[in-house]
């Protein structure tokens, strides 16, 4: 939250801040966007990234202001047909696919994108972050790119 303080203390509104992570860190991402949506425009998880079925935000998202902020999680080889040498051998693709289902049937705006060809890795060819960010977004009609 202090980055996220000093960013809106340097002149940025919060409904053009979007944060993100990878692998762990798209959890503590994910965390941070569901406890304190009013902080952020939304969240990205870029790669590879989960919430555990027992964390304290899910029975916290029983609040609807807290479901306002768009989620975009993307992982590599989610839901394809792949051999086991090509999957992600540290967070399971089916991981995220089960948060993402869960923060929708939550209320939250969440989109899961599978990369195909991805491990536990991230793209430079699949991150354009000022894409992304849009994509966030326009996850949420009420807090437009612009």
């Amino acid at each position: 939250m202090q980055l996220i303080q000093e960013v809106e203390a340097a002149g940025v509104p919060p409904k053009r801040i979007v944060i993100g992570g990878f692998s762990m860190g798209g959890g503590i991402a994910l965390q941070l966007a569901l406890r304190h949506p009013e902080a952020i425009a939304g969240a990205f998880v870029p790669l590879s990234s989960f919430m555990c079925d027992d964390a304290a935000v899910y029975e916290r998202l029983q609040t609807p202001e807290l479901t306002k902020v768009p989620i975009l999680m993307m992982h590599g080889e989610a839901g394809l047909p792949r051999s086991e040498s090509n999957a992600d051998r540290f967070i399971r693709p089916q991981w995220g696919r089960q948060t993402a289902e869960r923060l929708k049937s939550l209320g939250v705006a969440t989109e899961f994108v599978e990369i195909p060809g991805l491990r536990h890795e991230m793209s430079r060819k699949d991150m354009d972050l000022g894409r992304v960010r849009n994509d966030v977004l326009n996850l949420h009609p009420a807090r437009p790119a612009g």
